[in-house]
This record gives structure tokens, sequence and C-alpha cells, in this order.
């Protein structure tokens, strides 16, 4: 992956690989060990993550179901959650 070996799919990039319910493509959301800066990409930085909050689904990188969930939850109010 772009952002390095120890990036994925996080919030609605991760919720659209898991098939949640109201997410359509649109701006590429990754989180990454590195300070990287992109225009296309929304990158959210993590210092270290356990790899048991990543996985690999149809051959990509991201964040499990249960991660996915907690990094939506922060940025929505609660009648979306």
């Amino acid at each position: 992956m772009w952002a390095g070996p120890n990036s994925a799919l996080t919030h609605s990039s991760a919720a659209l690989v898991w098939g949640f319910e109201g997410f359509s493509f649109g701006p590429v959301e990754v989180a990454s060990d590195r300070r990287l800066r992109s225009k296309e990409v929304v990158l959210h930085h993590h210092a270290t993550w356990d790899a048991a909050r990543f996985q690999t689904k149809d051959g990509l990188r991201v964040t499990t179901v249960e991660q996915a969930l907690a990094d939506l939850a922060g940025g929505m109010d609660s009648s979306h959650v």
C-alpha cells in the first residue's frame, strides 16, 4: 500500500469494504504510522496499533469491523451510530 506496510483502510473506507449500510465510495481514508500528506487521500496517523486491529479482506488491508465502528462513532452523532 502507498502509505506503507503498517497502513490500512479505515473509517468510511473500511465501512465500505466491510459492507456497512449507508456508505458509498468517497475519499479514501487510510491509517498509517508514517507522516504523509495527500490531497486525494484522507490520512489518519497512528503511532503504533496492535496488529489485531487490522485484517485483510478481499486483498485489502483494512481495520477490523470493531475498529471501524469505533473510528466512525467518534465522528458521528448518536442518531447515526
